[in-house]
C-alpha cells in the first residue's frame, strides 16, 4: 500500500517517467522539424531580392530585440528586488513589533511587582574559641 502511495506522489515508476519524457521529446522534435520544413518550403519559392530584404530585416532586428530584452530584464530585476525588499521590510517590521511587545511586557511586569527584600538571618559565631584554661573543644555562642 505504501508503494502505491509513493507511485502516486512521484508520478509513477522510473520506467513510466522515462517513457513520458521520451514521448515529450519526440513530439517536440516533430514540431521543430515540421516548422523548419514549412519555413524552408516557404522561403525556397521566394526570389533573391525578397530573401535579401528578409535577411536585412533580421539583421536590423537583432539590436532592437537585444535592447527590448535588456529593458524587460531590467524591469523584471527591479520587480524581483522590490518584492524582496517588501518581504524583508514586512518581516523586519513584524520582528520589531514582537520585540516591542516582549520588552513592554517585561517592563510592565517589573513595574507592577514589588521587589522583595531579602531577610538574612543574623550571623551566629560557631567557631571554637580558645580559652585560657585549655578547653578548646567547647563552642560558645
Amino acid at each position: 500500500m505504501g508503494n502505491e502511495q509513493s507511485k502516486k506522489r512521484t508520478g509513477g515508476t522510473l520506467g513510466q517517467r522515462i517513457i513520458a519524457v521520451a514521448c515529450v521529446a519526440l513530439v517536440g522534435l516533430a514540431l521543430l522539424t515540421g516548422i523548419s520544413y514549412g519555413l524552408w518550403r516557404l522561403l525556397a519559392g521566394l526570389e533573391h531580392g525578397t530573401l535579401a530584404a528578409l535577411a536585412l530585416g533580421a539583421i536590423l532586428a537583432v539590436p532592437v530585440t537585444g535592447a527590448a530584452c535588456w529593458k524587460l530584464g531590467h524591469l523584471e530585476a527591479r520587480g524581483v528586488l522590490g518584492g524582496l525588499a517588501l518581504g524583508v521590510n514586512t518581516v523586519t517590521q513584524a520582528a520589531v513589533n514582537v520585540a516591542g511587545v516582549r520588552v513592554g511586557t517585561i517592563r510592565t511586569i517589573r513595574e507592577t511587582q514589588s521587589r522583595p527584600e531579602a531577610m538574612l538571618p543574623k550571623m551566629i559565631d560557631i567557631t571554637p574559641r580558645h580559652l585560657s584554661d585549655g578547653e578548646a573543644g567547647e563552642i560558645y555562642l
